[in-house]
């Protein structure tokens, strides 16, 4: 399987998660986390962001924080790549994420499961922006 979770977080505590997850939990799942350091400039955050994901297209993007960079730049490359995409990074959702991929080897089953799972559904990225656009809450 071929599947990266991609994390998109303000600072370094994505990295710490997902060090604590593979200790306590363990994982076959691979992770690349970028974190967005204070000094770093929105463009050149999205285009290293974007130019892992083109080398790497079986990725689902995972955000930190509803509305920040961090999602604005999941949001950006997850509708022109169409990957999925999922806010509130936590605990919680790398365990119903991993087990997802880990019980499946096609990109294309994962991505729906993601879909039909209503946990996970309820993170979705594009989703959550389209009901704030509407003025859904």
């Amino acid at each position: 399987m071929n599947v990266t979770i991609v994390i998109l977080c303000h600072g370094t505590w994505g990295k710490s998660l997902v060090r604590d997850y593979q200790t306590y939990f363990g994982s076959s799942c691979q992770f690349k986390v970028f974190p967005l350091e204070a000094e770093t400039e929105k463009k050149m955050y999205k285009d290293k962001v974007d130019n892992y994901i083109k080398n790497n297209p079986n990725s689902i993007l995972i955000c930190d924080l509803f509305g920040s960079t961090t999602f604005q730049t999941a949001l950006k490359i997850a509708l022109n790549k169409k990957l999925p995409a999922y806010s509130n990074l936590s605990l919680e959702l790398l365990i119903s994420l991993t087990n997802i991929i880990s019980d499946n080897t096609e990109f294309s089953e994962i991505k729906r499961l993601l879909r039909t799972d209503k946990e996970i559904k309820n993170k979705d990225l594009v989703t959550l922006y389209k009901k704030y656009m509407n003025g859904d809450s």
